[in-house]
Order: structure tokens, then C-alpha cells, then sequence
């Protein structure tokens, strides 16, 4: 590794590390004064303490970063300014992407691992404090299970009232049957369903048929048991309400086909899973932002300007970012466009910098 990108990545990593401390630092005591009074009223351990906080962290560092790359990138090209060594690397040749290049490329292999953490750490890190604080702080039962299912199953709409996947039971399971032209032929009501010997069975059941061309009911059977042909397993049915950061992309993925599959609307998990693409590309983003904000301020720029700048820019992004993956989850935007709006106007931003303005 050349001599030059040796101490520019220096600065740079020690500059961003300390941001990130820094920044980690303030969440995690604000967090821990907020919910000091849930473990205290649990008379929680001490070590259950540190286990909660330490389980935050993966998250805290994952959304965090891209504003201490920021701060980081800011801190660096300044103290070169400040110190002169910017100009003579310039008098000495080497042009701005020369400089520059050793960030970008730091802030790409940061970005693969923020990746990384956050398909193979995040989901682990997430449910483990959720389960802390929920279970063993506000001593909530975790209960696995699914209010209002619709399935469409080739002819037949399925209307599951309970869900409980871990017991292998269901509720208030409602079908219909549809012939090539979408009328009800048949209806069929029953208490519940249980799966057993890898099959469904329905309970007290009720069965009527209908005549395609009035709609008038020609029979009705009662039985308080009938085979219940449904392809799908109890572990089909657990419970999709888990926040963004517990599933990894993979998981969104499936997750979205599962519920296309059952006729439900998957939008909000496509959005979540286009933004698992998109949120670790905002450190690249960051640094490119970062750059010519620092040269445009040359020797003028100081530690507290920077501060302001940073902190200023990344709630600006954020902002951004927040109300387009509201829009996205409404329906308003498409996936693809709430999850890169932010990334795409303040990368053109940085990159218009850098261009078209002296620095």
C-alpha cells in the first residue's frame, strides 16, 4: 500500500472512530436513561444491564455510521487543510480523486461490512433485546400468532380468524368455493383446525352448497370432524409483525412471495427489503457529501463547524429518507424510489459539488 494512502486511511479511520464513539456514546446513554426505570421497577440484574445494551449496540453502529463517515471525512480533509498538507499534495501533482480515493474506497469496504452485520448480526441482535425488554423487563408473554388470515388456494378463498403456528391450531376458519366464473358454490364454517400426521383437520363443521346461478343454498351437513386439504405447515402461519431490522433480506424476500401467495398486500416488506439495499449505501454517500463541504471551508474549517455540518446533514437525510419510505409505504412511491431517493438526490448533490464548484 502506497506511503500517502497509508496515512490518509489513518486519519480518516481514526477520525471516524471516534465519531462513532462518540455519537454511539450519546444514544446509548440516552437510551439507557430512558428505559433505566423499566429495569429498575423489574429488579433486573446487573449483568442484564449490560447484556441489553450490549445487544443494541449492532443497531446503533449500523445507523449511525454514515453520519460518522461524515464527521469523519470532514475531520480529516479539515486538519489536511489546516495544516497545509492538502496544498502540497495538490502543488505536488496529485489530483483530487488521487486524494480522496483512499476514503471512498475505506467507505466502500465499510459499506460491504454494514451489509454483512446487518444480514447476519441484525436479526440476531434485534430479537434478543425485544425478547429482553419485552419478556424479562415489562414481562410480556411472546405469543406466536396471526389475527385475520385470507388465503386464496387455487378455487378456494380461506378466512383464518387465529393463527396460533406453535400449538399447530386454527381459529374461526371460514372457505369458500369458486367456480371458473367467481360464484360461490360452497361454503364451508368450522370452529378450528388442527394439524396432525402432517395433515389439517377441521373441527365442528358446517357445510353448505350453493347453486352458481341464484345463489340459493341446496345443502347443508354438519360433521364435527373433515380433512382440511391445505398445502401449508403451522410454521406458515407465524407472526409477520416483526420490526424491519429482525429479518434479513432473504428472509423479506420470502416473506413478500409468502404473503403474494396468500393474496395479502406485501408493500411494506418490499419497502423494507429494497431498504436493506439501500440504507448501507448512504456511507458512501456521506464521504462523497463530506468532501467538498471540507474544501470548501479550506483552512477555515474547525471541529465545531464540522459538528454543525454533520449533524445537520444527516438529519437532513434522514428526514428525507423517512418521509419517502412513509411514501413508499402508503403506495405512493414505488419501493425502489422510497428506499433511493435520499441516496440518489445527496449523492448527485456531492457529486455536483465536486464538479461544477471550486474546491
Amino acid at each position: 500500500m502506497h506511503l500517502l494512502t497509508r496515512y490518509l486511511l489513518s486519519i480518516f479511520l481514526r477520525n471516524t472512530l471516534l465519531a462513532l464513539a462518540t455519537f454511539s456514546g450519546i444514544y446509548v446513554l440516552i437510551d439507557f436513561f430512558e428505559k433505566v426505570d423499566d429495569f429498575i421497577a423489574a429488579g433486573a440484574p446487573v449483568t442484564l444491564y449490560f447484556s441489553f445494551f450490549l445487544g443494541t449496540l449492532p443497531l446503533i453502529v449500523v445507523q449511525l455510521t454514515p453520519l460518522a463517515l461524515l464527521m469523519g471525512t470532514f475531520m480529516t480533509i479539515g486538519s489536511l487543510s489546516r495544516s497545509g498538507e492538502l496544498t502540497a499534495m495538490r502543488a505536488g501533482g496529485l489530483s483530487l480523486l488521487r486524494i480522496t480515493r483512499p476514503l471512498l474506497l475505506a467507505a466502500f469496504f465499510i459499506t460491504a461490512l454494514i451489509i454483512l452485520t446487518q444480514e447476519m448480526v441484525l436479526p440476531l441482535s434485534t430479537r434478543f433485546t425485544r425478547e429482553v425488554f419485552d419478556q424479562r423487563i415489562r414481562g410480556k408473554q411472546q405469543l406466536q400468532t396471526r389475527d385475520q388470515v385470507w388465503l386464496r388456494v387455487d378455487n378456494r378463498i380461506i378466512h383464518v380468524g387465529q393463527a396460533l403456528p406453535e400449538k399447530g391450531e386454527l381459529r374461526q376458519v371460514t372457505y369458500f368455493t369458486l367456480d371458473s366464473q367467481f360464484r360461490v358454490t360452497g361454503r364451508v364454517d368450522a370452529t378450528g383446525a388442527n394439524f396432525r400426521d402432517n395433515a389439517w383437520s377441521l373441527q365442528n363443521v358446517t357445510d353448505r352448497s350453493f347453486d352458481p346461478q341464484t345463489g340459493e343454498m341446496t345443502s347443508s351437513n354438519n360433521a364435527k370432524q373433515a380433512p382440511f386439504a391445505l398445502s401449508k405447515t403451522p410454521d406458515d402461519f407465524h407472526s409477520t409483525d416483526l420490526r424491519q431490522w429482525e429479518l434479513n433480506f432473504y428472509d423479506l424476500r420470502r416473506l413478500v412471495r409468502q404473503l403474494q401467495r396468500e393474496g395479502s398486500d406485501p408493500t411494506r416488506y418490499r419497502v423494507d427489503m429494497h431498504a436493506h439495499l439501500a440504507a448501507p449505501f448512504a456511507c458512501l454517500v456521506m464521504v462523497l457529501l463530506g468532501i467538498p463541504f471540507a474544501l470548501q471551508r479550506g483552512r477555515n474549517s474547525s471541529l465545531a463547524v464540522g459538528i454543525v455540518i454533520s449533524i445537520a446533514t444527516g438529519v437532513t437525510y434522514f428526514i428525507l429518507h423517512s418521509i419517502t419510505m412513509a411514501f413508499g409505504y402508503s403506495g405512493i412511491l414505488p419501493p425502489f424510489a422510497a428506499t433511493w431517493s435520499a441516496n440518489i438526490l445527496f449523492g448527485l448533490t456531492g457529486l455536483w459539488f465536486v464538479l461544477f464548484r471550486k474546491v
